[in-house]
């Protein structure tokens, strides 16, 4: 099938789709790769240009013309979503592109013009299928899975399903269905029980380990000098890039600083004993708390929501994701103050770990984080705002279609036999392996074995489509 790919820029991850069935046509991907894929036909797009609004080299001709204007009215979802994405992610895209933002009928053009050359690319190319490394979350990505869509093209995404232990995925179709759970032969089940992790999922990076982390370290400043004394030519060259991204480093470190002090200002490490929710917090912006987290996104509109469902004296304790990045997404100074402002909320100290919390809390309510299958273990039901990949799990339950007062005074009882039943279904409908380039150091199995197994997700679901 002609395919146009999204991600997978590392070497191996080139190979898993070189290994498939694919034909690609079309390959949105980091520029260190163009020249690795073997088809002389495939057109590469490097993926940070693209965020700037920058065509594909090989569309250097493309004269971009608006679609009729009736589309724009008639996708309104579309424009907004896509405007959303900007916006929280205003940061980083104005480093390259801050002309967009200059007011909203700039922005309002350049969402348009880029609706109009993925709808050019998907037809020029006659593309049949559109595989996603991971969950489109950025406004290229995010407007070509919707074209597609609405175009009867056939839509992969690759979706992480980890339980905390064994790296996991499984392929949707589409970003509302974001559970592997499908019906099986009982013959076919993997009869294998959950195993809960003592600490964090085996995939975290916090602190230095963490490629988004905004920190700066005294030791990468002392081995970069150690470099520069050892080539003073060298730096002279570089003297001023290096210089850039230092200070821009520096000032990230100010305002998480900046931050961080305000939250240890508010947060305490005890819980009292009384009714509590265990609310933690995502990384902001990402794609499990945009697009899939939808309004829920904003996490103030979410202690609202919980509050208006919960009798007064109920606790929410609200404990910040240590690897938040800041300066981008709904984050402001005075954001935490604010949290702080509606009646019976706590802020938990991040030496606090998720095992001593739940075991104090009467639930966990989260987006779709991996905290709620960490309670559900622990014979706890939870609570979502948005798809997770245990959705379907018993006494797991979405925020509107329960009495989340039922759940705090212990009404449910969690039987864990079930859950370990609906665990062996699990295992059978999601592949083991990654294609998470951030989370490769926790594999538990080879990297051959992780190419070969995304190239026969792919496979058997280009059969599927084909059957």
């Amino acid at each position: 099938m002609r395919a146009l790919v999204d991600g997978f820029p590392l070497v191996w991850q080139h190979d898993a789709i070189a290994n498939s069935n694919l034909s690609v046509k079309y390959w949105l991907t980091d520029k260190q790769n163009h020249n690795m894929y073997g088809e002389s036909d495939c057109v590469f797009h490097d993926d940070v240009l693209s965020l700037s609004g920058i065509r594909a080299s090989a569309e250097g001709s493309y004269r971009g013309k608006y679609l009729p204007d009736k589309f724009y009215s008639e996708n309104t979802n579309l424009i907004d979503i896509v405007e959303k994405m900007l916006r929280l992610r205003v940061y980083n895209y104005s480093k390259t592109n801050s002309y967009i933002y200059k007011d909203q009928s700039t922005l309002r053009r350049f969402i348009f013009k880029e609706i109009s050359y993925w709808d050019y690319v998907l037809k020029k190319y006659k593309i049949e299928i559109v595989v996603h490394e991971a969950m489109p979350h950025t406004h290229d990505s995010y407007i070509i899975y919707y074209l597609a869509k609405i175009n009867n093209i056939k839509t992969m995404i690759f979706h992480r399903a980890s339980d905390g232990i064994s790296m996991r995925f499984f392929l949707a179709e589409s970003m509302d269905d974001l559970t592997p759970i499908r019906v099986i032969d009982s013959d076919d089940r993997n009869r294998s029980k959950p195993k809960r992790n003592a600490g964090p999922p085996v995939y975290s990076d916090y602190g230095k380990d963490n490629p988004w982390n905004q920190s700066v370290y005294i030791s990468d400043v002392l081995k970069g000098i150690a470099k520069i004394m050892k080539n003073p030519f060298v730096f002279a060259v570089t003297f001023p890039k290096k210089f850039s991204i230092l200070v821009e480093r520096l000032k990230l470190a100010l305002v998480r600083f900046i931050y961080k002090l305000e939250y240890r200002s508010l947060c305490t490490d005890t819980l009292p004993n009384k009714k509590i929710i265990y609310f933690p917090l995502h990384v902001r912006p990402e794609d499990s708390s945009y697009p899939v987290g939808g309004n829920f996104e904003d996490i103030i509109y979410c202690i609202e929501y919980i509050r208006g469902k919960i009798d007064d004296d109920v606790i929410i304790a609200i404990k910040e994701h240590p690897n938040q990045r800041y300066l981008d997404g709904n984050m402001y100074f005075g954001y935490y103050r604010e949290l702080m402002k509606h009646k019976n909320i706590i802020l938990l100290d991040q030496k606090l770990t998720s095992d001593e919390i739940i075991d104090k809390c009467n639930i966990v309510m989260t987006t779709n984080g991996q905290t709620g299958w960490e309670c559900l273990l622990k014979g706890k039901p939870v609570v979502l705002f948005a798809t997770a990949w245990y959705t379907d799990f018993p006494y797991v339950f979405f925020v509107d279609d329960v009495d989340v007062m039922s759940l705090i005074n212990g009404d449910v009882h969690v039987d864990r036999e079930k859950v370990d039943e609906f665990y062996s279904t699990y295992l059978s409908s999601s592949y083991p392996g990654t294609t998470n380039l951030v989370v490769e150091h926790a594999l538990d199995i080879s990297m051959e074995d992780n190419i070969a197994s995304i190239s026969g997700a792919i496979n058997d679901k280009v059969s599927e489509w084909k059957e």
